[in-house]
This record gives C-alpha cells, sequence and structure tokens, in this order.
C-alpha cells in the first residue's frame, strides 16, 4: 500500500472523527440551551403565579 494512500486514509478518518466529535457538541449545546429554557420558563412561571 503506497504511502499518500494510507495518509489520505488516515486524513479521512480524522475529518469522520471531528464531524462526529461536531455533531456530539452540536446536540449537548442544543440540549443545554433546552435545558436553561425551560429553567427559565419555570422561573417566570413561579414568579407570575407570587
Amino acid at each position: 500500500m503506497p504511502p499518500a494512500f494510507i495518509l489520505s486514509q488516515d486524513r479521512t478518518l480524522h475529518e469522520i472523527h471531528n464531524c462526529f466529535t461536531y455533531i456530539f457538541l452540536q446536540i449537548q449545546l442544543e440540549k443545554l440551551t433546552l435545558g436553561l429554557g425551560i429553567i427559565k420558563l419555570e422561573l417566570m412561571t413561579s414568579t407570575m403565579s407570587r
């Protein structure tokens, strides 16, 4: 197997890993944003009902 092919394959795997990492972080950020939105809504609701 030529070295260029190995480097090319390694780079592709690295890019795939980066893509999955980015997607994972996006999902975590969306969960955090949603969670903070729910907390804010609950706080607003609890202060309005007093």
